[in-house]
């Protein structure tokens, strides 16, 4: 699993692990540490579709860059 571009995630209310910047004033400063990661998800059952995050369907705090699929859950006598 390799992070792609967030242009490329799924737009089908898959789940996916995400990572954004927080925005600034302009967009275009960043400081050490105004990142995040969240498990989000594409918005299909409300207008606008958006990203949301997956625990509570908030909108995400910045626009994510890049996602990578969540892994398999586990298998076998304790899940």
């Amino acid at each position: 699993m390799k992070w792609q571009p967030i242009e490329t995630a799924p737009k089908d209310g898959t789940a996916f692990l995400a990572y954004g910047r927080h925005a600034t004033d302009n967009g275009k400063h960043w400081q050490k540490g105004d990142h995040w990661w969240a498990i989000i998800l594409w918005d299909i059952w409300r207008e606008p579709h958006r990203w949301v995050f997956s625990k509570d369907g908030a909108p995400t705090w910045s626009e994510p860059l890049n996602w990578m699929p969540l892994p398999e859950p586990p298998t076998g006598d304790k899940q």
